[in-house]
């Protein structure tokens, strides 16, 4: 009998450090979609009041009143010097061109992951050795430092509430099925469950005892002729 091949401690070395590569690539991918997301909304923020607002000074109706009223002057006015802030902002913080960076960053770390779970497949199912394997792992983590220093930074609190994500998302095992319904898929019916009963015992208020036909018929003739011998003795006597 041929005995047990022991693991290889440097396939489960490897095996170990691409699953972590594999983590991190994940991890970046959702940090920087959230990344992209809130940039996204920031734009929308900004964008929607500058159109607004400007499409309502611009009109003549509105510049017809305020030439009648000092406070609607004032309001445009005000009005005005917001829409000159909110568009300087926009253009400062480039929030639109921010989020399509962190969108492209997002793509390419969910296919470095891709990569890495094709790399991990290959290392399961084909034959390679220790040595070949690094090396092909070490490629992987050359294009996975390049993209590190391409990509936009994300801040902390995004990056951290994508490793809590990332967390959640593990798949849980499957729950064995429950004896019941294992009996319901073979087609075998329960057997019924006797209830006991309870038992109770009556207890006679007199007690009598059953005396044979025979034996009350025997000890009754008996009595009548010791009776009859007794009556004839006495007779005897007297005469």
């Amino acid at each position: 009998m041929a005995a047990a091949k022991s693991p290889d401690t440097g396939s489960a070395e490897l095996m170990e450090a691409l699953d972590d590569y594999r983590q991190r690539a994940h991890r970046m991918a959702r940090a920087q979609y959230l990344s992209s997301k809130r940039l996204s909304r920031r734009h929308f923020l900004y964008g929607v009041p500058i159109v607004v607002l400007s499409a309502v000074v611009s009109t003549s109706a509105f510049a017809s009143l305020v030439e009648n009223s000092r406070t609607l002057t004032l309001v445009a006015g005000g009005t005005s010097l917001a829409v000159g802030v909110l568009a300087a902002l926009q253009t400062f913080l480039r929030n639109e061109e921010r989020s399509e960076k962190h969108r492209v960053a997002a793509a390419r770390y969910s296919r470095l992951q891709r990569e890495y779970d094709v790399l991990r497949l290959q290392f399961t199912t084909g034959p390679v050795n220790t040595e070949q394997g690094i090396r092909l792992l070490a490629e992987k983590v050359d294009a996975h430092s390049d993209l590190d220093e391409e990509s936009p930074d994300t801040s902390e609190r995004l990056y951290e509430r994508a490793r809590r994500e990332q967390g959640i998302d593990t798949e849980p095992a499957p729950a064995e099925p429950a004896p019941a319904e294992v009996s319901r898929g073979t087609g075998a019916k329960p057997a019924p469950t006797a209830t006991p009963t309870s038992t109770s015992t009556a207890t006679p208020t007199g007690t009598s005892t059953a005396t044979p036909a025979g034996t009350k018929t025997a000890t009754s003739s008996g009595t009548r002729a010791g009776t009859s011998r007794s009556a004839k003795a006495t007779q005897g006597e007297s005469g």
